[in-house]
């Protein structure tokens, strides 16, 4: 078994160049006037439940303000800074968050002196799904004689998904509106659909077709 001065005076000469250049880094870094800037972080949500939904109105970004060494923060940017919330084990409701320095990871040397806000309320509702109606919109009249004989929109019904809450309000989508203004005679139309909630998603979203059956008008 080799002796501890083999392995203290082994390659001595690297080790105390190592030892050189690591106390002169320090000596330049501890020496150097601090500075501080302030960035706007996006706000992380880890491990959200499955079939879960966050609802609500938690923050999407947080303000913080970093301390450091001047070279070192010039040199960093959001991108090096990253901020999150782990929401693992997190049942349906809602819970508040603190937000502390342990929720940062920032590079080495760099202090984060404050965050802001220092809260954040995070609500959790289950994931839901349900078809709903499509209701064709039609605007304007036909052309003088003619009117509306039937409406007619393929396909009848759509799968939406989202939170329970959200979900649960909605019973039909509206599409675009069809303009029927000077029309004569029966004609089929795509329609793009109407806005709804942005938390409820069309997981598959099919072409909509609407037709509009047009006829005179007997005396």
């Amino acid at each position: 078994m080799r002796s501890w001065k083999h392995w203290l005076f082994h390659n001595w000469r690297l080790k105390l160049l190592s030892l050189f250049l690591a106390t002169v880094f320090w000596v330049v870094v501890a020496s150097e006037p601090t500075s501080e800037i302030s960035m706007q972080i996006p706000l992380e949500y880890r491990n959200v439940p499955a079939n879960s939904e966050l609802v609500g109105d938690g923050a999407d970004s947080v303000s913080i303000r970093l301390r450091g060494p001047s070279s070192l923060i010039r040199e960093t940017t959001a991108r090096d800074v990253s901020i999150a919330v782990d929401l693992a084990g997190m049942p349906e409701g809602s819970r508040i968050f603190p937000l502390t320095n342990r929720n940062i990871e920032a590079p080495s040397g760099i202090d984060v002196v404050r965050v802001a806000p220092s809260h954040v309320r995070v609500t959790l509702d289950r994931t839901m799904s349900k078809l709903v109606k499509i209701e064709p919109i039609i605007e304007g009249k036909p052309a003088a004689g003619f009117t509306i004989q039937s409406v007619s929109v393929q396909p009848e019904f759509l799968l939406i998904e989202g939170p329970a809450s959200r979900v649960r309000r909605i019973e039909r989508i509206p599409t675009t509106p069809i303009d029927l203004s000077g029309k004569q005679e029966t004609f089929r139309q795509t329609a793009d659909l109407g806005s709804t909630d942005p938390l409820v998603r069309i997981p598959k979203l099919e072409a909509v077709e609407v037709e509009v059956g047009i006829r005179a008008i007997r005396d």
